[in-house]
């Protein structure tokens, strides 16, 4: 049997405004306020696949939701020359709300950094999916950022706290 042809999924303006709102509303209800850090390379070294004079610039707070958060417990992977903690997790931003709050990025870019000020963490964002399969009403709303606590290599950060917005020095040891 077909699909009913009197619902129209995704041509749907009025609904899918709607739902982006509710998905909004959502994610600042149940969400953290996150530092969003971008992160800057002149020097690309594509041999090594690392920029070792990058900088971070342009922080702003957003609203992020932890979808997922797996190894902050203690998960235990063993490499091929050491034993490595996996602390990794998965965060929702609204699409609109983040070209809302940054209007030049088109999106979460690997290689920035999450900072929450709950935990006085620093994430690395490994992974964004931009487009997954399947949505509601035509349209995502979200953008899934896969993040891992990141690794300082004498970086410093100048860090505002969205809750006192006292700015704060923070250096990697």
């Amino acid at each position: 049997m077909a699909t009913n042809p009197y619902f129209n999924n995704y041509r749907a303006t009025n609904e899918q405004d709607l739902l982006e709102g509710m998905v909004i509303e959502s994610i600042q209800m149940k969400g953290l306020d996150c530092v969003y850090i971008k992160r800057v390379q002149d020097n690309m070294d594509y041999l090594f696949n690392e920029d070792p004079s990058s900088y971070f610039v342009e922080e702003n707070t957003i609203e992020m939701y932890p979808a997922f958060v797996d190894g902050f417990e203690g998960d235990v992977s063993f490499g091929r020359f050491e034993m490595e903690f996996n602390q990794t997790a998965t965060f929702l931003v609204s699409k609109k709300r983040f070209t809302e709050v940054f209007p030049d990025f088109l999106r979460p870019f690997e290689g920035d950094i999450i900072f929450m000020p709950i935990t006085n963490a620093f994430l690395e964002i490994k992974y964004v999916n931009a487009e997954s399969p399947f949505f509601q009403k035509g349209r995502q709303y979200v953008w899934e950022v896969k993040v891992e606590l990141y690794r300082y290599n004498r970086e410093q950060f100048t860090v505002t706290d969205p809750e006192t917005q006292a700015a704060s020095i923070v250096t990697g040891k």
